[in-house]
């Protein structure tokens, strides 16, 4: 995945004009716009929880997600705001349903896009 220290947020530029950098939940250690692909381990009211192997994560659906869609063991991918006081918490604007993606395949793809972006 990307990594926050490889391409690090700029305040001069602003949150809105940078990409959603997909990561670890492990690698996020400031707020920012992020992409992170995990299982859903808890469903809540109001948020989901997800672990992607590195940690877990609360994320805030948007209000016009269905949450009753899911199910424990699916795997999501969460596009949106990261705040991380006083834990984090991924307010999503976008979450797709990758339970019929192959997601060893899929980390394998992003593994390589970052060694020929990123080194």
């Amino acid at each position: 995945m990307f990594s926050t220290s490889e391409f690090p947020y700029n305040s001069n530029i602003g949150p809105y004009n940078l990409p959603f950098l997909e990561v670890y939940i492990d690698e996020i250690k400031v707020s920012g716009k992020y992409t992170v692909v995990g299982t859903v381990v808890a469903i809540g009211e109001d948020k989901i929880g997800i672990n992607d192997g590195t940690g877990e994560m609360n994320i805030i659906p948007p209000s016009t997600f269905d949450i009753s869609s899911l199910k424990e063991g699916a795997q999501i991918r969460c596009l949106g705001y990261v705040d991380i006081v006083p834990e984090k918490v991924l307010n999503a604007i976008i979450i797709h349903n990758l339970s019929n993606v192959d997601i060893d395949l899929y980390q394998r793809v992003r593994e390589l896009e970052k060694s020929v972006f990123f080194e």
